[in-house]
């Protein structure tokens, strides 16, 4: 009997905004959920043993390919207090309305698609005062810990995806940074 693998997908949205709240750019890219994200998945669905819930978004200045067995960002961005929160697309709290239900399919790759039932998305604002200013963004995650590691190349909690940013942006003064995140299940 053949199987297949239940599928679960990560789609970014990127925004830039200028000062004066005007989108400068955006863009759209799929990452993929990790090792330790759907390990994560599990222990959370069924309330086992270091269950623990998706709350902060962090960012990371590397450019280095995602693979599924990450369990950190390569360079992780450490001039904020923590990492951001995790909200819905309204600036609010998650709740149990954000769910999505409905049918979506998804282009993986060039020869396979993938169609899914239920969505959510998740947002982190990196504002123009943003303790990181000056550095690019080309790494993005969600972890289960609003606590940012002790040096950039450490870790902090579970890391749920990856998503490396092929055309990174430079966080500046002038500019805020809207990274959404919808998960697809």
């Amino acid at each position: 009997m053949s199987q297949e693998a239940t599928s679960a997908v990560a789609v970014w949205k990127i925004q830039e905004h200028d000062k004066a709240g005007n989108l400068v750019n955006e863009k759209e890219i799929k990452n993929l959920i990790t090792n330790s994200g759907r390990t994560q998945f599990f222990r959370n669905m069924f309330g086992l043993a270091a269950s623990s819930i998706l709350v902060a978004m962090g960012v990371g200045a590397s450019t280095t390919t995602a693979q599924v067995t990450d369990t950190q960002l390569t360079y992780e961005l450490i001039g904020n207090a923590t990492r951001k929160s995790l909200t819905n697309t309204s600036g609010v709290p998650l709740s149990n309305s954000d769910i999505v239900t409905g049918t979506t399919t998804i282009v993986l790759n060039a020869t396979s698609t993938a169609t899914f039932y239920q969505s959510i998305a998740v947002q982190a604002v990196f504002n123009t005062v943003d303790g990181n200013n000056g550095n690019q963004f080309g790494e993005y995650a969600l972890f289960t810990t609003l606590t940012l590691p002790g040096s950039p190349t450490a870790s902090s909690g579970v890391m749920f995806n990856h998503l490396v940013d092929p055309a990174p942006t430079v966080k500046t003064s002038a500019n805020s940074i809207t990274a959404v995140c919808t998960l697809y299940y």
